[in-house]
């Protein structure tokens, strides 16, 4: 397997991180090229603030656009990224919270540009009254916080308009009609799954909506328990900003639900460690306490998002 396991040996996880690695290989890290593209004069794209003061380094920046390209891309939080990462993608979608902030990137040239393209999907969503950086105030209605998390569905429709309600369930059936050698022991744990499912009422599948999910905004351990619902557990990376000089508020609720392949400055890029890597491994049968496993992480993992998602940090 390729996911870190927390009982693995120190020799043992070396060698799983170089795999990972080689899975999600880094871009060298050149200033001069960011440098470049951020000496643009204010008026001729970018809004101010995003030339003035960008809040990524170089090599987080070129870090992102290396996994942005070609990507199905989703950011929470709008800003550098969105004018120089998120145009890279197939698809990309930008959620922002702060209204003032959603009107001056709207109104600069380079998303104005991508969104009227097609290739940008920029979503403003209401969470209230806001402060620096869209952090909500006292006088925000908390029953609002979980529109910021929601709009995440809204995203996944826009960049699968054709296939919204697609899952790998759904994948996984039509590979089992194939096996002619499907055993009873495997269609009793699909049934187990999907009464046990049924029961939580809580969704035990991506929809595999993206390969990239940026979490640079607000309720960042809540965004990255709901990517877990629309990002492709074997091809798909997460990455946070501002991980490093946070690790009670980040580290050990998202490392529960993921592993870490490297920091670049304070940007983390992460991998699912679900039921889902396994599957893709190519495991034909599952027993009926396998299928139970794989319902009781997605429930978890949902109970710990709702944990969360007051939490705006």
């Amino acid at each position: 397997s390729e996911i870190l396991g927390a009982s693995n040996s120190w020799a043992q996880r070396q060698e799983q991180e170089q795999k990972l690695l080689q899975r999600h290989p880094l871009p060298p890290a050149d200033s001069a090229v960011i440098a470049a593209v951020l000496s643009r004069k204010a008026g001729t794209g970018f809004p101010l603030a995003v030339v003035r003061k960008p809040l990524l380094t170089s090599a987080e920046l070129l870090t992102l656009q290396h996994y942005a390209r070609g990507s199905s891309y989703v950011e929470w939080g709008s800003g550098a990224s969105t004018v120089l990462a998120a145009p890279l993608a197939r698809r990309a979608v930008s959620i922002e919270n702060q209204k003032s902030w959603c009107d001056e990137m709207i109104a600069s040239l380079d998303v104005d540009f991508w969104i009227k393209d097609g290739v940008l999907t920029y979503l403003c969503v209401d969470t209230g009254v806001t402060g620096r950086f869209g952090t909500p105030t006292g006088k925000s209605d908390p029953k609002l916080f979980i529109n910021y998390l929601d709009a995440l569905d809204e995203a996944a429709a826009a960049v699968l308009p054709s296939r919204a309600s697609a899952n790998r369930g759904g994948e996984e059936q039509s590979e089992e009609e194939e096996n002619t050698t499907s055993t009873a022991a495997s269609a009793s744990a699909s049934a187990a799954a999907a009464a046990s499912a049924a029961a939580s009422n809580v969704k035990t599948s991506s929809t595999n909506a993206f390969t990239v999910v940026l979490v640079d905004g607000r309720f960042r351990v809540a965004c990255a328990l709901k990517a877990l619902w629309h990002l492709d557990h074997a091809r798909g990376v997460l990455l946070v900003h501002d991980w490093v000089g946070r690790p009670g508020k980040y580290h050990a609720p998202i490392l529960k639900r993921y592993s870490l392949v490297a920091v670049v400055h304070r940007l983390a890029v992460l991998v699912p460690s679900s039921p889902e890597i396994g599957d893709e491994a190519g495991a034909s049968d599952s027993s009926d306490g396998d299928e139970e496993a794989r319902v009781r992480w997605w429930s978890e993992a949902a109970a710990e998002m709702d944990q969360y998602s007051r939490d705006a940090a």
